[in-house]
């Protein structure tokens, strides 16, 4: 029935090594949160969030979970449950970024500059691109 196809929540991830999460995605998260009409709005990182990250988060009902904290509730776990997440959490080429325009996987690319960016693997007819980071695996 259509009360089993509607979303009950939304969860956006970022996976950085030295950048602050900021309101800004936040802040995205909350228009998809309001937009879908959805309760439960999730961010996890592997980072850490700007204080002001957190009180926004705080004030609009968005559950944040920092790096830290994801690997305590990792750890509360019994290891049978701890190694399933790994080998979840590693299946497949999760390094790649997927394409949001799309859904493909994306390849890493170098311009005639040199500087390197993602491609969706469907170009040329998705032409989505994103930057690339230095702590982004080649």
């Amino acid at each position: 029935d259509a009360d089993r196809r509607h979303p009950v929540g939304i969860v956006q991830c970022k996976c950085w090594t030295s950048r602050l999460v900021g309101e800004v995605p936040l802040r995205e998260l909350l228009g998809l949160k309001v937009a879908h009409g959805v309760q439960l709005a999730l961010f996890f990182t592997s980072s850490r969030f700007h204080d002001a990250a957190e009180r926004f988060g705080a004030a609009n009902q968005l559950l944040l979970v920092d790096g830290a904290a994801l690997l305590d509730r990792i750890r509360s776990c019994p290891a049978e449950v701890q190694q399933r997440l790994l080998a979840v959490a590693t299946e497949g080429e999760y390094w790649r970024p997927t394409c949001v325009q799309c859904g493909s996987k994306m390849v890493r690319r170098t311009d005639p500059r040199g500087k390197a960016f993602w491609r969706c693997e469907r170009y040329p007819r998705c032409r989505k691109t994103l930057p690339a980071r230095e702590e982004d695996r080649s």
